[in-house]
């Protein structure tokens, strides 16, 4: 699967075009879920590749703390995270509420999203949707994992791969009910450097918390 070939999602008969960054396929299957029509994102991230919070891809509600550059909040989705180190803020799409990117790669990125209100007997629908949702762009399940727990959160842990110009690509997304949501975390790596990032996906995942 090219990364540069594949434009397009279709979404419940229509068509979801695509920019260049991969999480936006994550986003795809989040709307498909829904069974909504989604439009173009601009998901534009700086290009400073330096250790630091980059401010201007900062929205109103999500800043970095004035007394730790490295504690990411966004007040509106009512969350609080510790950035990794080596990990950049990127200016987040739809529906997402905090977008991360690995400084000097910018392929290598971690994304939190939240759903709308779902009914506890809808959950199971919605994951499989999610999951077919990625399926049928080209993305292969190649692991599951059940009742992985982060910090007290228990939830169902995916690993997907794909292909990308011969380079071999880990999409490995984290889902876990709160109250009436649906949280998704995607992490997307190179395979080479899978093992380093899948612990700093571990690290942003057991440093959330929720503020509301």
């Amino acid at each position: 699967m090219g990364l540069a070939l594949i434009r397009r999602l279709w979404t419940t008969g229509r068509v979801f075009a695509f920019h260049a960054v991969i999480l936006i396929f994550v986003a795809g299957a989040y709307e498909s879920a829904w069974a909504q029509d989604a439009g173009n994102e601009d998901l534009s991230v700086s290009e400073t590749d330096t250790d630091v919070v980059d401010p201007k891809a900062l929205g109103k509600s999500a800043v970095a703390s004035d007394s730790d550059p490295n504690v990411f909040v966004n007040s509106e989705a009512g969350i609080k995270l510790q950035r990794a180190g080596g990990w950049l803020v990127g200016s987040a799409s739809h529906g997402a509420v905090a977008l991360f990117r690995a400084a000097g790669e910018t392929e290598a990125q971690i994304e939190f999203r939240v759903s709308e209100d779902i009914a506890e007997e809808s959950r199971v629908s919605y994951v499989s949707a999610f999951q077919n949702s990625l399926l049928r762009v080209g993305f292969i399940e190649i692991e599951a994992r059940n009742r992985v727990n982060y910090s007290g959160r228990i939830g169902q842990e995916y690993e997907f791969r794909a292909l990308s110009n011969g380079i071999e690509f880990r999409l490995i997304t984290w889902l876990f009910a709160r109250e009436t949501e649906v949280w998704i975390v995607s992490g997307f790596f190179p395979l080479s450097k899978r093992d380093a990032y899948f612990r700093d996906f571990q690290k942003f995942v057991r440093s959330l918390e929720f503020t509301d």
